[in-house]
């Protein structure tokens, strides 16, 4: 997952050229807290603190599926939340200039996604 979300991290910084700038992590928005610059940026969900939408300049230019589901867990031979087992925000932080940690809970299992942007 954390692959995944730093190769999409680096390619839209590629494609967008966001100019190098600090990156800030905000609740200005009701849907959930924006990570990033005024030019490229990722808005974490409020519900469950999936990376939902990256922003250009502000609009929406790629948005994640509408699933509330947004990973799963296999666990000796089971998915964990294969049976609509609740997805939960715990937090998001900004651990680096250039990334943010969002924390989620899926029964026992705590999950750490990270969003690494590249603005150059």
């Amino acid at each position: 997952m954390r692959v995944s979300l730093l190769f999409a991290g680096w390619i839209a910084g590629t494609v967008w050229g966001a100019l190098a700038q600090t990156m800030s992590l905000s609740d200005n928005t009701p849907q959930g807290k924006v990570f990033g610059t005024e030019r490229l940026s990722v808005r974490f969900e409020d519900q469950t603190g999936w990376a939902g939408e990256v922003l250009c300049d502000g609009q929406v230019v790629i948005r994640a599926a509408d699933t509330k589901q947004v990973f799963d867990i296999l666990q000796d031979a089971k998915w964990v939340t294969g049976g609509g087992l609740k997805i939960e925000k715990l937090g998001v932080e900004r651990v680096a200039p250039d990334i943010a940690k969002s924390r989620m809970q899926a029964g026992a299992w705590s999950v750490d996604a990270y969003v690494q942007l590249f603005p150059e």
